[in-house]
């Protein structure tokens, strides 16, 4: 267990430095303009002013230099000051970060409670009238795209749910009720057309456990169906899903740009899509590296669990 955290650690930190290398590189090699300029203004701008903002992100050094530089304030976490809005990286960090981990687990744990379910139907009813039924109308719901029953949730929200709608985000420290409530529609709106992929794939893991021998050992044993199908075949199928899940997780913390958008919730993605539009690469590169680290400790957590789970896997 050790030898494998280190070499997933290991892995992170390779990500991290990859990642950040990556960003930070972009951001000063490929942004047309002067970011210095961008961020002071053109209108009334000195150039002692801009000299100084250039001093201060290292942005009168050679690149590389500049990155080695942000690199060891950064493996201290000397993540310094956003110069567009003047605040503590750190603590936009701690605004945006619970916001969207609250938003991707809600996301994930009601897109597991649709999805696997009604893959375990649609498995143990292959071929009738149950299983294309179920098929057909999540697939349908798939097809849409999320920015589409965002919108349309919040409208619902604000014409006929107005219990769910709030039109400003509660933190969940300040008030857990309405903090449930305002995290609804956002959840709902990203939980069902994702639950159909979720099914899907919990309807074909299903399927593989139910063809193996000791299922049908218990069929002809006379074991009780649902016993069959809730215990011992989605016992073997709960990994493929369990793999699903994490992937999911991973993407849902800072991919929902639209989502946060539509309900005007802060959290990273949305954070990410200010720092890019403001050139903001003090605070954009941390942001980016927290959905990637976040990204491989789900993947992880899972490689983790999934023994536990499947004694047939060997972990090296």
């Amino acid at each position: 267990m050790i030898r494998f955290l280190v070499k997933k650690l290991l892995g992170l930190l390779a990500v991290l430095l990859a990642v950040s290398a990556v960003v930070y590189f972009l951001g000063r090699g490929v942004t047309p303009g002067d970011i210095g300029t961008f961020i002071v203004g053109v209108d009334g701008a000195t150039p002692a002013q801009i000299a100084h903002v250039r001093h201060q992100l290292n942005l009168d050094k050679p690149i590389y230099e500049a990155y080695f530089i942000w690199l060891k304030d950064a493996g201290r976490l000397r993540l310094g000051k956003s110069p567009v809005s003047q605040l503590s990286v750190k603590s936009q960090l701690g605004q945006e970060l619970p916001v969207s981990l609250e938003l991707a687990l809600l996301a994930v744990a009601l897109t597991t409670l649709i999805g696997v379910p009604l893959g375990v139907i649609a498995a143990t009813h292959s071929g009738k009238i149950w299983d294309s039924a179920i098929r057909v109308v999540l697939l349908s719901i798939f097809s849409v795209p999320v920015f589409v029953s965002g919108i349309l949730f919040l409208f619902l929200g604000a014409k006929y749910l107005g219990y769910f709608y709030e039109a400003t985000y509660v933190s969940l420290g300040k008030d857990i009720g309405r903090n449930l409530r305002c995290m609804t529609l956002p959840v709902v709106a990203i939980a069902l057309p994702v639950s159909a992929f979720t099914m899907q794939m919990t309807r074909s893991a299903m399927l593989d456990a139910l063809s193996e021998p000791h299922i049908q050992m218990a069929y002809a044993k006379g074991v009780k169906r649902w016993r069959i199908h809730y215990i011992h075949a989605l016992k073997n199928a709960l990994p493929t899903v369990l793999t699903l899940q994490g992937f999911l997780l991973g993407i849902f913390l800072g991919g929902l740009v639209l989502v946060e958008n539509i309900f005007s919730l802060p959290g990273l993605g949305r954070g990410v899509l200010t720092a890019i539009s403001q050139r903001d690469f003090q605070l954009l590169i941390p942001q980016v590296l927290v959905i990637a680290a976040f990204f491989v400790i789900s993947n992880t957590a899972v490689e983790i669990i999934h023994p536990m789970i499947d004694k047939r896997v060997i972990r090296s």
